[in-house]
């Protein structure tokens, strides 16, 4: 559900009401969250691990709105909402330096929500949905979560955020959906320590040569 979703909305060619294109930027965060994956009730059937993610989203930078099919969205220069047939989106920079998002959708059985609230280094210090930043590290919070009652399948990101970058613009409206990618926390370690036994295995390997060779010249 979720990639055709995004392919719809990402193709969408939005136009304001005097025909000029809608001027939108496109901003990504990124994070590390516990992840857990459970059934449609939110019991988890797996156990919880830590993972990083990625999402990007798009809004309406400039005062107006625009209109398409069954998507209405609009824009204060503070402010962009989206309201659309089966879900919202709005996207709060009122405050400088201050960003925070909510959005949720719901089809049949499928829905699901999102929120966060991140702190970044507003360049220009004037407030208003940011057209600037002076560096990418941000600190804030996310929580997400979707189910499906038709796989009895739920799944929820909760974490933190510690980077904020602006993509640029593009010509349309894209919903945030977070990609989980890897490797884990957990694998990183499991890979040091890996390697680490593998140097410790070749260092006492390299001493057990030189102590034969050794042997054999002084015989």
């Amino acid at each position: 559900m979720r990639p055709m979703v995004r392919a719809v909305l990402a193709t969408l060619a939005l136009w304001s009401a005097s025909g000029r294109a809608a001027e939108f930027l496109e901003y990504q965060i990124t994070g590390t969250a516990q992840q857990i994956i459970g059934d449609s009730s939110g019991r988890p059937t797996e156990p919880a691990r830590l993972v990083r993610f990625s999402g990007v989203f798009s809004v309406l930078t400039e005062p107006g709105f625009a209109f398409s099919g069954n998507n209405f969205l609009t824009s204060t220069g503070s402010i962009f909402s989206a309201n659309m047939l089966y879900g919202s989106e709005t996207v709060d920079g009122t405050t400088s330096g201050l960003l925070t998002y909510a959005s949720s959708y719901a089809v049949a059985s499928v829905g699901g929500t999102t929120n966060f609230s991140l702190l970044y280094d507003d360049a220009d210090t004037l407030g208003g949905l940011p057209t600037r930043i002076a560096s990418p590290l941000a600190t804030g919070t996310l929580s997400y979560s979707t189910g499906n009652g038709f796989i009895n399948q739920s799944f929820r990101l909760s974490g933190t955020i510690d980077s904020f970058t602006i993509i640029g613009a593009v010509p349309g409206f894209v919903q945030f959906f977070p990609t989980v990618y890897l490797p884990e926390p957990a694998t990183w370690i499991t890979t040091i320590l890996g390697v680490g036994l593998i140097g410790v295995w070749l260092r006492r390997r390299q001493a057990a040569v030189r102590e034969v060779g050794d042997s054999m010249v002084t015989a």
